[in-house]
C-alpha cells in the first residue's frame, strides 16, 4: 500500500489483502488499484478512485503537490512506475512521473529539503 498526505488529507492506495480465507489456509491475494482518503474532522473513508493498474510494496512519500508512489509490484513482478496523487476538491488526479531506471519493491523512500532520496539512490548508475 502506499500512504500519505496531500493537503492534509490522508491518501491510502493499492496494496493486497486475502479477502476468502486467510493465507495459511489456501486463501488467495488480491491486488487493489483502489485508492481511500480520509479528510480532517471526517469520520469515514471515501474510496477517491483508482491507480492505473493494480499496485502494492512500493514506496510513497508526501509532497507539497502530492503522494509520490514509487516502483512496488503486481502480480506479475515489480514495477518501474511512478505517479503523483493528489485531491483537488475531492477528486483524485494521478499524474504520470519518469519511471525508474529499474524495477523495484519493497523499499522505502523519504524527503529531505524537497528532495526524493531513496536509500537505493546511489547504487543506481
Amino acid at each position: 500500500m502506499y500512504a500519505g498526505t496531500h493537503r492534509n488529507i490522508l491518501i491510502c492506495a493499492g496494496g493486497t489483502n486475502f479477502p476468502g480465507k486467510p493465507m495459511l489456509e489456501g486463501g488467495v491475494k488480491t491486488w487493489t488499484d483502489r485508492v481511500f482518503t480520509l479528510e480532517p474532522g471526517s469520520p469515514a473513508w471515501r474510496e477517491a478512485g483508482v491507480l492505473p493498474s493494480p499496485y502494492a510494496y512500493g514506496a510513497s512519500a508526501s509532497l507539497e503537490d502530492g503522494l509520490l508512489c514509487i516502483g512496488g509490484c503486481d502480480q506479475k513482478g515489480h514495477r518501474r512506475d511512478v505517479y503523483l496523487l493528489g485531491v483537488s476538491d475531492g477528486t483524485l488526479i494521478v499524474s504520470a512521473f519518469p519511471s525508474l531506471p529499474v524495477a523495484l519493491a519493497y523499499t522505502a523512500a523519504a524527503v529531505l529539503f524537497f528532495i526524493i532520496k531513496p536509500p537505493w539512490a546511489g547504487y543506481l548508475q
